[in-house]
């Protein structure tokens, strides 16, 4: 009876930690101007584009978010949590194929793309 009663508790907190995973990744980075001064306490957009399968593929979630960098030009986001210009976090199926990060930043004059690289590691 015992070894039932742990095998019961065992499943059911595998089933409780399974649905706490969180939905999103941290980022975080330092906002410069083209001529490599931090951005300091300067309000920015940043915008976040999730591609499939190598760095120019379709585009399978898109979204931005406007947030204020600190005294050091530092911003820290969570990608999935912005305001989601296309498709959706939930609805990225990462089984399948390769999934690269773009990042693009206003820092007042227009987006300018700051690089794609592959996402080597996923939310499950």
């Amino acid at each position: 009876m015992k070894n039932i009663f742990c095998a019961a508790v065992l499943f059911f907190a595998a089933v409780i930690l399974r649905a706490q995973v969180p939905q999103g990744i941290n980022y975080q980075a330092v906002a410069r101007s083209a001529s490599g001064v931090a951005l300091t306490n300067t309000n920015i957009s940043v915008r976040f584009t999730v591609h499939d399968g190598s760095s120019t593929g379709a585009a399978v979630y898109q979204e931005h978010f406007q947030t204020t960098t600190n005294a050091f030009g530092l911003f820290t986001l969570v990608i999935g949590t912005g305001t989601a210009d296309a498709g959706t976090f939930n609805g990225i199926n990462w089984q399948t194929g390769n999934k690269f990060l773009q990042v693009e930043l206003d820092g007042g004059s227009g987006y300018v793309d700051m690089g794609t690289s592959q996402l080597m590691s996923v939310p499950y």
